[in-house]
């Protein structure tokens, strides 16, 4: 199986998992608070169709922000809290009558990414929110949006999935985009080498042993903590070497 292929199952794994959870769900539960600020389980639903419509204008017209474009003036944000702004904004225009109806937009989209992305070669560069990726990483990134989000819906609910080997693909894309997230803060990435241990006991290791910075640990508490749902604190991970602490305050899997 190649690398996209691996990527790709993985994402349709988590999905369906989260479709499963989702079409169970009460009037109240569709209402209910999630993890993110201000949203319900529908809103974070909604998010995510419409960030699956972003890929789907991606690879249709080669520019993700189309389907926002008519939120940008409405969220009124500069800097870097610009994305953020226009995601709420249209969160907000799009909210349906019915919040579950927020699962058949997301499953509509879901469906025509998952078709672009087979017929898609792994390399194919393709033109995301801040810098283009690869068909392999936009997959990755994918998969990590769709884990991160399922958490923010499932833990309020008080029904928390388990952690899975799924999360290999999500630790190696915060190591891979360190560069990216030092970059963002206008610093140099030191070379890190993972060494984490997965959930069935696996030993995941991503760098060279002569990596400036080694992060040992749980890999879901790597992952949290590069979805910005943990903090460095909260988690078991050590981190050693001169650029340690950075490394843990600026690991991420999201533009």
């Amino acid at each position: 199986m190649r690398p996209v292929e691996e990527v790709l199952a993985a994402f349709a794994a988590e999905t369906a998992g989260l479709d499963s959870f989702l079409a169970g769900l009460s009037a109240d539960d569709w209402l209910h608070p999630s993890a993110c600020d201000g949203w319900s389980t529908s809103d974070v639903v909604l998010h995510l169709a419409q960030s699956e419509e972003g890929v789907i204008a991606t690879f249709d017209h080669g520019d993700a922000s189309l389907p926002l474009i008519p939120y940008a003036d409405e969220a009124g944000a500069g800097g870097d809290g610009a994305v953020d702004a226009i995601v709420d904004a249209a969160v907000m225009a799009e909210r349906p009558d019915d919040p579950a109806a927020a699962l058949d937009r997301w499953r509509v989209a879901h469906a025509g990414v998952m078709e672009r992305f087979r017929k898609a070669d792994g390399s194919d560069r393709l033109s995301w929110i801040s810098v283009p990726l690869s068909a392999h990483t936009l997959a990755a990134t994918r998969l990590s949006e769709h884990w991160i989000h399922g958490m923010d819906i499932r833990e309020p609910l008080g029904e928390p999935a388990p952690d899975s080997d799924r999360l290999r693909f999500i630790a190696r894309l915060a190591w891979r985009t360190l560069p990216y997230a030092f970059a963002f803060a206008d610093e140099e990435a030191p070379p890190v080498a993972l060494r984490l241990v997965g959930p069935s006991g696996d030993a995941w290791v991503f760098g060279d042993d002569d990596a400036t910075v080694t992060v040992t640990g749980p890999a879901g508490d790597w992952c949290r903590l590069a979805a910005r749902r943990l903090r460095p604190h909260e988690t078991s991970l050590v981190a050693e070497g001169p650029d340690a602490k950075r490394v843990l305050e600026l690991a991420r899997t999201y533009a």
